[in-house]
C-alpha cells in the first residue's frame, strides 16, 4: 500500500497496551501483534528481552537483525523468525537498505518460561512464493509436537501458516474445537467466509475466529500484483 511516513518509523498496534483498554489486550497465546514500517537506513537499536516468543515476518524489504551477543542476519520478504527469548536478550532490528521495511511483529507467551535464549528462522528464498501459492505453507509449529515440515520451532502450542491467492482460488482452513485463529492480511484484500458469515479483509485487517469453524479465503484483487497475502496463527483457546 501507499502507506508511508515522514518521520523513521510506522508502527500499527492491534491490542491495547496502555489504559483506558478500548480494545481487546491479548488473543490466547498472542500477547501482541504489530505492523511496522521502517525507512531506510534506519533502526539499530539494541532493546531486551525475556520469557518471550518474538515473532517477525517480512512482508516486504528486508530486515537486518543484531544480538549483543554478536549474531546477525538478514531476513527477506517472505521470511519468518522466532526468538526464543527466554532468561533474557539484547537485540536490535534495522533498515539497512534504500527501500522501506515493512515487517509484522508478534509476541507469544511462552509455554516454558527461562530457557536459554535460541533463534529459530525460515530464509525465504525463490521457490518460496510457489510453497505458499495457493495453499497453506506452514512456517512453524510447537517445540514440542511431532511435526516435522515447519521450518520453523516455538516454545508454545501454536502454528503458523501463510498464503498467497491468485484471483481464482478459494482456500479453506478448518479451525478445531477448543482452538482458534488469528489472520492477518498483509497485502491486497481477501474474503472470509465462515460460519460468523462474509468479512472482507483489507490490507493490514486481521480477524479473530475460534472453532469449531471452517473458514474460506479468496483474493478480491483484480490484478496479480494484488493478490491476497494471509498469516494465519493457530493455536489453542
Amino acid at each position: 500500500p501507499q502507506w508511508t511516513h515522514h518521520t523513521w518509523l510506522r508502527i500499527r498496534q492491534a491490542f491495547d497496551s496502555v489504559p483506558p483498554f478500548n480494545g481487546p489486550k491479548s488473543f490466547g497465546v498472542l500477547s501482541a501483534f504489530k505492523e511496522i514500517l521502517l525507512q531506510p537506513k534506519r533502526g539499530g537499536t539494541m532493546f531486551p528481552i525475556n520469557n518471550s516468543e518474538e515473532g517477525v515476518y517480512v512482508i516486504s524489504g528486508q530486515l537486518a537483525w543484531v544480538s549483543a551477543e554478536g549474531e546477525k542476519g538478514v531476513l527477506p520478504r517472505g521470511s519468518l523468525q522466532i526468538l526464543s527469548s527466554g532468561t533474557g536478550v539484547l537485540r536490535s532490528e534495522a533498515n539497512q537498505c534504500l527501500e522501506p521495511l515493512r515487517y509484522l511483529q508478534f509476541s507469544i507467551r511462552p509455554r516454558v518460561l527461562n530457557v536459554p535464549p535460541s533463534t529459530s528462522e525460515f530464509i525465504a528464498d525463490g521457490l518460496t512464493h510457489d510453497r505458499r501459492l495457493n495453499q497453506w505453507f506452514q512456517l512453524a509449529a510447537s517445540c514440542f509436537s511431532d511435526e516435522d515440515d515447519a521450518p520453523v520451532r516455538v516454545n508454545q502450542d501454536l502454528n503458523i501458516y501463510v498464503t498467497e491467492l491468485d484471483l481464482v482460488t478459494k482456500l479453506s482452513f478448518d479451525v478445531a474445537s477448543g482452538r482458534q485463529c488469528y489472520i492477518v492480511c498483509a497485502e491486497g484484500d481477501a474474503l472470509a467466509t465462515g460460519c460468523h458469515g462474509e468479512e472482507t479483509l483489507a490490507v493490514g485487517d486481521a480477524a479473530m475466529v475460534k472453532g469449531p469453524n471452517c473458514l474460506t479465503f479468496s483474493s478480491l484483487a483484480k490484478e496479480s500484483a494484488h493478490w491476497a497475502h494471509l498469516l494465519l496463527l493457530e493455536m489453542r483457546a
